[in-house]
């Protein structure tokens, strides 16, 4: 029975209508299949539509498959959108797959005798025809090998020439020679709407469509692009594709990589296949972010490996090399010295150059890793932002300066809260030669989170009393100087057979809330009139009280390289982690 939540697969060649009545629905060659095909190069399970509990529909390939094509790209695994229209093409079997409201009225439109094709060169549409007459006039040479073919009643499509590799049909026309080199011609240019689209770039975050992405150029003769200027390779619409699937450059040299399609930035590997979820580090300029971020990053792959199994994997090691020079000098520092980090600063070295709206603004690194878990089909992406604490001052133009914006598009948030700023806190700090507990800092916690509101109410046009779901860590640093102060000890056994502990996690916030209340109560006031799920963390970058020593810019805190013992940094991301992707960091309840 069909009713118009299912998720329907068509049979292009045969017609045949394949209800997906349970998950996992496997596709392949076995007895044992859920949708039964005929073809010796299949195996017995190829691929599956999967259901994960936050990544929602997917389509995964089974162990040892090299891939298939979707859309006509290449792919191992991709996230499904309801809605939403994909061809597979799977051996020489053509499926049509959709899902969600009104598939029911979908079905009904598509004949697998009426298949049309379109030469984006002259934007001229053929057809409708049965495939047989497709392949033959492929073969006269009267449609050319990179036309885009798809069946009626669908928004997409492949090129003829992958469904004929698909097929095994052998046709002697060749793929069109490279144009000639021209600006117009090798970059491909056309105009890509930035505020539509179902993907978000990771770094000018505006919007495009699959098939807006670029290209990065390979051939060496291609230098010079239109937006990154003439020392960057040439980023291009593709039109051409060899027979893996690799996008031609206007030279005919295969190309890996993809770019936004408005800043021009190399997109990560995984960005097509993967949902991305951001998570926001914001604190006040000098609140420590830098030297949480390093710690984290080393700490992070290696509890989620050794405690639950999921490997936390680079995915942008060129993007992310700023971030991990950082660890590098935190953790091979052989004195104090050694070991200072240079604070984020608005344009400082953290912040990249780029085009947004044809205005050159800055904006954050993005720092992208990858999550899995050996034998689970689910994967996500997780994005980090270190900003500077300027961005939140009020007085900032968020359309000129929008380097914070992506706190209105965060899966979650971390709130760095600096003890040394609350005049409170510095109280009862332990008896130290460290010469900020003496200093008279300036207290900006409140006044950074109520912006935070307010810009992220702006940009998702919420009323002002309307709060955020977004989860919402609120860190109390440098805990070693005053932990001894809490009522009584914070739990340890914050991960429990493999599971995050969340009663441990929910006992530590209330007596955590419950201190900040007699001594910062305006912060739990703005962070819990922001979201409506708050926890609150202690934590420790350095596990230490860290000496005062001599840099170029006069005398400074740093750790100490020999004491270093990180306390529960890793907490903040592990709670919010299992907030949006619980089937890889589960809890325990």
């Amino acid at each position: 029975m069909i009713t118009n939540n299912n998720w329907i697969i068509f049979n292009g060649q045969t017609g045949e209508v394949y209800p997906v009545e349970k998950f996992p629905f496997e596709i392949g060659t076995g007895v044992g299949a859920d949708l039964k095909l005929q073809d010796p190069d299949l195996f017995a399970v190829h691929c599956s539509v999967e259901n994960g509990a936050s990544n929602g529909i997917s389509l995964q390939c089974a162990a040892g498959v090299s891939g298939i094509t979707v859309n006509g790209q290449l792919i191992q695994s991709k996230s499904l959108q309801s809605d939403t229209d994909y061809l597979i093409l799977l051996g020489g079997h053509t499926l049509a797959l959709r899902g969600g409201v009104g598939v029911e009225e979908w079905l009904t439109g598509l004949d697998s005798d009426r298949w049309s094709v379109f030469d984006s060169a002259s934007e001229q549409y053929y057809g409708p025809f049965p495939m047989p007459a497709i392949i033959e006039n492929a073969k006269e040479g009267a449609f050319k090998l990179d036309w885009v073919v798809h069946l009626d009643g669908m928004g997409t499509g492949a090129r003829i020439h992958q469904m004929l590799d698909a097929m095994k049909v052998s046709v002697k026309q060749a793929l069109p020679p490279p144009p000639e080199n021209s600006d117009e011609q090798v970059s491909g240019h056309r105009t890509v709407d930035p505020d539509k689209g179902d993907l978000t770039c990771p770094v000018c975050w505006l919007q495009f469509d699959t098939e807006d992405i670029m290209h990065v150029a390979t051939h060496p003769d291609l230098y010079g692009d239109s937006v990154l200027g003439e020392d960057a390779a040439t980023r291009f619409h593709a039109t051409r594709f060899d027979e893996h699937n690799r996008a031609l450059d206007p030279k005919g040299s295969p190309c890996i990589e993809m770019a936004c399609p408005h800043c021009r930035h190399v997109l990560p590997p995984e960005f097509m296949d993967s949902p991305a979820r951001i998570i926001s580090i914001v604190a006040d300029s000098g609140g420590g972010k830098s030297y949480f971020l390093a710690v984290l990053s080393k700490l992070l792959p290696e509890i989620l490996f050794r405690e639950m199994n999921v490997v936390f994997q680079d995915a942008n090691p060129m993007g992310n090399a700023k971030l991990s020079d950082l660890r590098t000098a935190l953790f091979s520092a052989r004195e104090p010295s050694e070991a200072i980090l240079a604070r984020t600063v608005m344009e400082g070295e953290m912040y990249a150059r780029c085009t947004r709206y044809d205005r050159e603004v800055q904006m954050p690194y993005p720092f992208i890793y990858s999550l899995s878990k050996d034998g689970k089909p689910e994967r996500s992406l997780v994005v980090f932002y270190d900003n500077s604490g300027e961005h939140f001052q009020a007085h900032i133009d968020i359309n000129l300066q929008p380097g914070a914006q992506h706190v209105s598009s965060a899966a979650g948030i971390i709130f760095l809260f600096d003890p040394f700023c609350s005049a409170e806190f510095r109280s009862m700090m332990m008896e130290s030669d460290n010469p900020e507990t003496g200093e008279d800092q300036s207290d900006r916690h409140d006044v950074i989170l109520a912006e935070m509101k307010v810009r992220v109410q702006k940009l998702r046009n919420l009323p002002s009393a309307e709060k955020v779901s977004t989860p919402l860590a609120v860190v109390v640093g440098k805990s070693d100087m005053w932990i001894h102060a809490l009522p009584k000890p914070v739990r340890t056994d914050l991960i429990s057979d493999g599971q995050l502990n969340l009663p441990a996690l929910t006992e530590n916030s209330a007596l955590l809330r419950a201190f900040l209340m007699g001594n910062a109560p305006k912060v739990v006031g703005n962070a819990e009139s922001f979201s409506s799920n708050v926890q609150y963390f202690a934590a420790s970058s350095f596990g230490h009280v860290p000496p005062v020593v001599q840099s170029a810019d006069g005398f400074k805190s740093a750790p100490d390289p020999t004491k270093l013992k990180p306390f529960q940094v890793d907490a903040p991301p592990l709670w919010i982690l299992s907030q949006v992707t619980p089937e890889l960091v589960p809890t325990k309840i």
